[in-house]
């Protein structure tokens, strides 16, 4: 505890009593960056259908995700009857 008072001691720092006394007006922030209003607003005009067609891109991902739950399932199913083999074998 006393080292932990040590350390709070080290770090505090400690104010002269003129400085408490002192009436001075500081400024501690200032504006740094102006910043200048534009007028772009929300769009007037918005799409009224959206685009419904699937990009190839699209396709492409989709195919790829088909094609890895497929290898999913068959590891998996492939595993399952290797464990139940391995076990059978096991208790017998």
């Amino acid at each position: 505890m006393a080292l932990l008072i040590a350390l709070v001691g080290a770090f505090t720092l400690v104010a002269p009593a003129s400085a408490a006394e002192d009436t001075g007006v500081h400024v501690a922030a200032r504006q740094t960056e102006v910043v200048t209003p534009s007028n772009t607003g929300p769009d007037l005009n918005p799409q009224q259908e959206p685009d419904l067609s699937i990009k190839a891109e699209t396709k492409n991902k989709l195919w790829i995700g088909a094609i890895a739950v497929l290898l999913f399932v068959f590891v998996y199913w492939r595993n399952k009857r290797r464990y139940t083999k391995w076990r059978k074998g096991k208790k017998a």
